[in-house]
């Protein structure tokens, strides 16, 4: 028998079997976590988003008591929907005086603050918007973008991450339809007209910022990725009520007010990570 002594001078080492099994249950354990995480973001960015758009439904319900009606969406609704609740100088004013539905704009008040706003410059969201258009939208919570102010350099919000527009829907209850039909006209004859932000939509996804290569504003730009415009049978069908039976002719989700869409994480609307501001 050798001595307890010489045994404790041998040094205790891991097995490569052990050694594998070991990184082995590591890998295993990190495959369950990371996607897990990545859906607790996605839930929490899902919460404050609707909690976002919460804000804006009581800012439009104060703006319909006042006025009696909801903003206009014809053109495209996410711009009205901005102008309506912040204003074009986020002051809840226009200073040209002339609002986007026509009218006076100079007695209206702010509606939403600018912290819950989430208000965006389009030129400054698409880079292939001329840096003239001073429009703004109100833009949802998801971080999807690099801000940049081409027509301000030194703005302070440079590199500051926002969302993509909020697509607003105001339901028109003289019609009685919700379906996509050439030959019934189209959008035009439903409660809702998917083409009311087609502008928008149509801009594509802006997910590539504007450049400045060797300090010459301009140099370097690059179109962003289009976002390719959902189909109307998408809208209808998203914002369709799907709890009332079967018999019954499609009607929408909030047929007496307005809709309300975030583009969801993946910054691309008519996907399943679209959010709304209703239940489904």
């Amino acid at each position: 028998m050798k001595p307890i002594a010489e045994k404790s001078r041998k040094r205790a080492a891991f097995t490569i079997i052990e050694l594998l099994t070991v990184m082995s249950v590591i890998i295993l354990l990190m495959g369950l976590l990371v996607p897990a995480l990545n859906m607790i973001k996605k839930l929490a960015r899902t919460v404050t988003q609707k909690k976002q758009f919460d804000a804006i439904g009581v800012a439009l319900e104060t703006y319909n008591a006042e006025w009696g009606e909801y903003p206009e969406s014809w053109g495209d609704g996410a711009v009205m929907l901005c102008e309506a609740m912040v204003g074009r100088d986020l002051m809840g004013y226009d200073p040209t005086g002339n609002y986007a539905v026509g009218g006076d704009y100079s007695g209206r008040r702010l509606y939403l603050t600018r912290e819950r706003a989430n208000a965006f410059m389009i030129n400054c969201l698409y880079p292939t918007v001329s840096v003239a258009d001073k429009r703004r939208v109100l833009c949802d919570t998801y971080v999807s973008v690099s801000y940049y102010n081409r027509a301000n350099p030194n703005d302070k919000m440079n590199g500051r991450f926002v969302g993509m527009p909020v697509l607003y829907y105001k339901a028109d209850k003289t019609k009685d339809l919700h379906v996509y039909s050439a030959a019934a006209g189209g959008n035009a004859q439903n409660i809702y007209n998917c083409d009311d932000n087609l502008g928008i939509i149509d801009l594509g996804m802006p997910g590539t910022p504007y450049y400045h290569a060797m300090g010459n504003p301009g140099a370097g730009l690059t179109p962003p990725p289009r976002n390719a415009v959902p189909d109307p049978a998408i809208f209808y069908e998203k914002t369709r009520n799907d709890r009332l039976p079967m018999d019954v002719p499609p009607r929408p989700h909030r047929e007496d007010s307005y809709i309300l869409i975030s583009a969801g994480f993946d910054a691309e609307y008519g996907t399943n990570d679209d959010v709304f501001n209703f239940g489904t």
